[in-house]
């Protein structure tokens, strides 16, 4: 699947894709604050978005199966099993950062972004639609808080 450009209309969006749990989170602290989660030898947290308007697999979620194995589940399974897909949507200005600007300004080291750049290729994401910023994300600048109902998204 190839990327979904940004929509053409109004403010250029970009978007952070979330599960219902952890958009709880945000709503609690009132902003969308920097993590580590996917990179743990990373040096600085980031707030991560795309500029894909449809998911970016990036975002996939692993489960532990009953035999063991385990299994990536897309937007559209994360919606079967409950897990309430969602994005915000915010003004590019808000993470101005592409992939080539956070890789020099995060201190990594080179094997950081070789893990990121390897797994993105696993699913078919492409760094090149990223974008971050090393600051919290207020919900002052949400303009977007939508879920997947399974077939589109929707306001929340």
């Amino acid at each position: 699947m190839e990327p979904s450009p940004p929509p053409t209309s109004g403010p250029q969006l970009i978007f952070h894709y979330t599960l219902r749990q952890h958009y709880q989170g945000m709503l609690r602290d009132g902003a969308i604050q920097p993590a580590t989660a996917y990179a743990p030898q990373a040096k600085r947290a980031a707030v991560w978005f795309t500029s894909r308007a449809d998911w970016d697999p990036i975002v996939n979620k692993a489960i532990v199966c009953a035999d063991e194995t385990r299994r990536v589940l897309n937007r559209d399974e994360l919606h079967t099993i409950g897990l309430g897909p969602m994005r915000l949507g915010v003004s590019a200005r808000v993470a101005p950062l592409t992939w080539h600007d956070f890789k020099r300004a995060s201190g990594n080291p080179p094997k950081v972004s070789s893990i990121l750049v390897a797994a993105a290729a696993r699913c078919q994401s492409h760094p090149s639609n990223w974008f971050a910023t090393f600051e919290p994300v207020p919900q002052s600048e949400w303009l977007a808080v939508e879920q997947w109902d399974g077939w589109r998204w929707v306001p929340v």
